[in-house]
């Protein structure tokens, strides 16, 4: 057990320094020696955020656990790279965060997304209800700015 942990942690150790020297291949090849490291998993998608690569993106947010925190980083990084590849999913579960530090910090990133920024090709009928809610809060807000 404390070899799977040393093991781990010389995982995340060299993905945080390929991640910092740019290194995407050797990142990559951590992810698919590492598979159930999700730190790992973490940096590498922090990464493909970073470049603007949905693809890379899509394969490894697959593997990422769905909690509000994961999200929250993930959306977060979306908007320091500003290339908005993050689907929709990772806001609703962020912004939908009954803690309100997370709401608030996701509520801060919803605000610089820009309006067409992950929109889908189609729109899952669940995502109906907040779209129409955003939409609404920035026509409200740009009214209240011209009176």
């Amino acid at each position: 057990s404390g070899r799977v942990r040393n093991d781990d942690a010389l995982a995340i150790a060299q993905a945080e320094l390929a991640f910092q020297n740019g290194d995407h291949e050797s990142l990559w090849t951590l992810v698919q020696d590492n598979p159930d490291a999700t730190a790992v998993l973490k940096i590498a998608a922090i990464d493909a955020i970073g470049r603007g690569d949905r693809n890379a993106f899509s394969r490894l947010s697959a593997r990422l656990p769905l909690d509000e925190q994961t999200a929250l980083m993930l959306i977060e990084a979306d908007a320091a790279a500003g290339h908005w590849i993050v689907p929709d999913l990772f806001y609703s579960l962020a912004e939908g965060s009954e803690d309100e530090a997370i709401q608030a910090r996701a509520n801060t990133v919803l605000t610089a997304r820009p309006v067409d920024a992950g929109v889908p090709s189609q729109i899952a009928l669940a995502d109906v209800s907040l779209r129409l809610d955003r939409l609404r809060q920035s026509l409200n807000a740009d009214t209240t700015e011209i009176r």
